[in-house]
């Protein structure tokens, strides 16, 4: 799993996402518990961010239409995000830098 942000819009870090929109694949799903690790390195909890739980298709339509800060994201989605918006300036963060 991975975070990915975009830089664009003012966020630099984990910490940089409070009050920031993520996209999700589900509240039940790996890669959410992977985003409260991450959260929970940098102490922040779910209740410091809007987590969206939008389905497979829009983690990564919402975050290229802009409609999403960041996106806890598999590499299949990442790929889509980079290929549909090669002109932002986008960071990944691998989930595995934060906790293990």
């Amino acid at each position: 799993m991975q975070h990915v942000i975009n830089k664009g819009k003012g966020i630099e870090s984990i910490k940089d996402l409070k009050g920031k929109t993520i996209t999700t694949l589900a509240f039940q799903d790996t890669t959410f518990f992977a985003l409260l690790g991450m959260l929970a390195s940098q102490g922040l909890s779910k209740n410091d961010v809007n987590a969206q739980a939008v389905g497979p298709v829009n983690v990564w339509k919402m975050f290229v239409a802009g409609e999403a800060d960041a996106m806890a994201s598999v590499p299949d989605w990442t790929y889509l995000a980079l290929q549909m918006r090669p002109e932002w300036d986008i960071e990944i963060i691998p989930s595995d830098t934060h906790f293990r």
